[in-house]
């Protein structure tokens, strides 16, 4: 290996150490905000919030659906 080539090299992994420095940061920044917004303290915890909150979110639609219907079966005519 020459110098211009081990130059070349150490440059590219100077870059890529940069690139991952600031990747590893943004991950930090997202795991911090996911603790503090939602209590979660990894991303299986976040990923078993989630899909509780869109059970909850279909269950809900589901009965406002339902009492709709009711609704305006109960007071259509008068709309």
């Amino acid at each position: 290996m020459d110098l211009k080539e081990y130059e070349r090299l150490k440059t590219k992994v100077d870059r890529l150490q940069r690139e991952a420095d600031r990747a590893a940061g943004i991950r930090d920044e997202k795991m911090g905000r996911l603790k503090e917004e939602f209590g979660c303290k990894s991303l299986d915890a976040a990923r078993k919030l989630l899909k509780t909150v869109e059970q909850e979110t279909e269950e809900a639609e589901a009965g406002y659906a339902e009492a709709l219907e009711e609704f305006k079966e109960k007071w259509g005519d008068k709309l």
